[in-house]
Order: C-alpha cells, then sequence, then structure tokens
C-alpha cells in the first residue's frame, strides 16, 4: 500500500523527534487519548470519540519495523519491535488480549503467561514470529515496507490499531507524547 503525503510539518521538539506526518490517504480512525499539544506560546487540549467501547486504557506507542543492530533482544537478536503503553490510572491484564498485523486475523497473538501492565507503564514487544523465545516475542512479524499493527480484547472489539507506511532502517514510528494523538518519526527511537 503506498500513501500519498499532503504535508510534512518539521517541528522543533525534543532530540530525535523530526517530523511530523499527515497521510492524505491513512484511514481515518476515531480516538479516545487525551493529547496535550504544546506549541511556542500554548497549549491545547482535545479529547476526541470513538466508536469503541472500552474501559482498557492501551495504545501501540512505538514501533521499529527496519531495527539493525540498535536495539537486541534478549537473545541478541536486533529483531523488530513495538511498544504498548498504559495512559491509564489502572493495571490491565494482557493474557487476554490479542495482538495482529493482518486485518483478517484479529486473534493472531497473544500472550501465553499472566502478564499485568500497571498504570504508566510501557512494555516492549518483539515482532519476531518466535514466540518460543518468551513471553513478550510475537508470533509474527513486521515489514519494513509498512503494515498494520492493532489489538484487540478476546470477544474482539478493536483497543488499538495503526497503519503505518515504509520505515527507515533504525527510525520509529511513535506518539509524542506517549499516548498522544499525533504519530511522529524518531530518528532516537525510545522504547520504553
Amino acid at each position: 500500500m503506498s500513501f500519498r503525503w499532503i504535508a510534512i510539518i518539521y517541528l522543533f521538539l525534543p532530540a530525535g523527534l523530526f517530523s511530523q506526518n499527515i497521510r492524505h490517504d491513512a484511514p481515518v480512525i476515531s480516538d479516545t487519548i487525551r493529547w496535550m499539544a504544546s506549541g511556542l506560546k500554548h497549549t491545547a487540549e482535545f479529547t476526541y470519540e470513538t466508536r469503541v467501547d472500552s474501559t482498557l486504557t492501551l495504545v501501540i506507542n512505538e514501533l521499529l519495523a527496519s531495527n539493525s543492530g540498535s536495539f537486541l533482544d534478549n537473545y541478541g537478536d536486533d529483531d523488530d519491535w513495538f511498544e504498548i503503553y498504559n495512559f491509564g490510572d489502572e493495571a490491565v491484564p494482557l493474557n487476554s488480549l490479542y495482538f495482529t498485523d493482518d486485518p483478517a486475523e484479529p486473534h493472531k497473538w497473544k500472550p501465553d503467561s499472566l502478564m499485568v501492565l500497571d498504570a504508566g507503564e510501557h512494555l516492549l514487544i518483539w515482532a519476531d514470529g518466535e514466540p518460543e523465545e518468551g513471553h513478550n516475542h510475537a508470533s509474527f512479524r513486521l515489514s519494513a515496507e509498512g503494515e498494520y499493527l492493532a489489538i484487540r480484547s478476546e470477544d474482539g472489539t478493536l483497543l488499538d490499531q495503526a497503519y503505518y507506511g515504509s520505515q527507515a532502517t533504525t527510525i520509529s514510528d511513535g506518539r509524542y507524547p506517549d499516548a498522544g494523538l499525533g504519530w511522529n518519526y524518531f530518528s532516537a527511537p525510545t522504547p520504553g
């Protein structure tokens, strides 16, 4: 899938973050995430409604689909990864949630052990297709050419999803700030 970029806005933000992208033909997805956008002289707060009815407060916060030696898993592999973040006030159990890179297969992978993500906590999941390597190793890989990534509940309810375009090596896509509505490129990825 190719995306037509209609705007690239360069922002003066913390090191590692160098642009925000607005994609014309990416799917429009409502969001419930509270977002604080800081400018030079103002701060704006937005709350968006969603068609998803969920009290679970998890988002896909950052992803790297073209890792080349910058971050290594517990086996020393530079596999692709994505980070989830709990922006809520309560802990969220993960062993009843499903993660997928294919909209046609919504229940592709779920953690096989009891894991809980506390409020304000991040979790790095290795998208290496090797779930036998541990509880945070997904059964699928991410494509550097662009793909889909989603979190669903056991009954199939969509909790969060992201469509991302082609990635340059070791440059991640992520929300800024954590759980924010805006997706940005990070020249220095920030897992955790």
